[in-house]
């Protein structure tokens, strides 16, 4: 009975060591995944599969060791500049940590890649004036007298502006190892012409009215040219008709024949009709826009801290 129970007692705790194992050991998550699926494919050689890998392991879980297997990767795809900044983070990372042998690693690695790349030095003239804005490669850059940069070799471009000032935008050939250095002049003053035109336009909203009034009378013209046309073929068809007769006293048609042809005469006066519309309508609209009164426009510059344009004033 002895023996029973302490077997039990071993089996009891067996089962707890392997349960609190078990426990201690959670699921892979989806940053894990990711993680080994990125190691695989730099295994494998396939670098962009596997910085496209570790980035959204990185973006799920901020762990050093996938921002160290990103920054090897962007390495490899020859992302130098993002490989630097990656093998940087990391070592600042394990050194919070207290680990000195991967502090280390990655530093020496951060160092091996900047032996690559270019130094941009800019030298900015003081004082700044405000809102100063400095871009190297396309990246803004915090303003200071001295500003050193790391770039990758070939051709950089180093942009400075403020508000109210001439920007300043230059392009040079950097080399691998070197260090490029440029003054940024002092950015002058933008002086914008307070000058004043002052011109004159007929009053717009005369000149709507007399559009749209010439645009009635070319309507009625298209419309009594149209009529015209119908009641012309409607006179000729009946006059050419069993219904009426053409000889040297004239046209004879009997009751149909006279009743269309009455229909015409009715059509090609309606026409009529039109057309004096037309010519009134035409007139009214000459008369409305030589008649209109001349309103003054005042054109002036402005600046702004956003740009120049022009100010329009007077009456619309």
């Amino acid at each position: 009975m002895q023996i029973v129970r302490r077997i039990l007692v071993v089996l009891a705790c067996t089962c707890w060591v392997f349960g609190s194992a078990h426990a201690q050991s959670p699921p892979p998550t989806e940053a894990d995944r990711l993680f080994e699926e990125g190691r695989a494919f730099l295994a494998d050689h396939k670098f962009a599969e596997a910085c496209d890998r570790f980035q959204k392991s990185f973006d799920l879980d901020h762990a050093t060791g996938t921002e160290l297997n990103l920054a090897a990767c962007h390495e490899e795809l020859g992302h130098l500049r993002k490989a630097w900044e990656l093998f940087t983070s990391a070592a600042d990372e394990f050194e919070r940590a207290g680990n000195a042998a991967r502090t280390k690693f990655a530093r020496d690695k951060a160092d091996a890649v900047a032996a690559k790349l270019a130094t941009v030095l800019v030298h900015v003239p003081q004082p700044m004036p405000t809102g100063f804005a400095v871009t190297i490669a396309g990246r803004v850059v915090q303003p200071r007298a001295d500003i050193r940069e790391l770039v990758e070799p070939g051709e950089v471009e180093i942009t400075a502006a403020a508000p109210g000032r001439a920007g300043f935008d230059t392009k040079r050939q950097t080399v691998a190892g070197a260090t490029l250095e440029l003054e940024v002049p002092a950015l002058a003053e933008q002086v914008v012409s307070t000058q004043r035109e002052v011109v004159t336009e007929r009053r717009r909203s005369r000149v709507h009215l007399a559009w749209v009034t010439g645009g009635v009378a070319v309507a009625s013209a298209i419309t009594a040219g149209a009529i015209t046309l119908v009641a012309n073929n409607h006179y000729s068809d009946t006059a050419n008709g069993p219904h009426c007769t053409n000889n040297s006293a004239g046209l004879f048609c009997d009751s149909i024949g006279a009743k269309s042809i009455d229909d015409a005469k009715s059509l090609s006066n309606i026409a009529t009709g039109f057309a004096i519309g037309a010519a009134v309508f035409a007139g009214v609209a000459t008369y409305v826009y030589i008649t209109a009164p001349r309103d003054q426009i005042v054109v002036a510059p402005t600046a702004s801290t956003h740009g120049v344009g022009l100010e329009l004033s007077g009456r619309f």
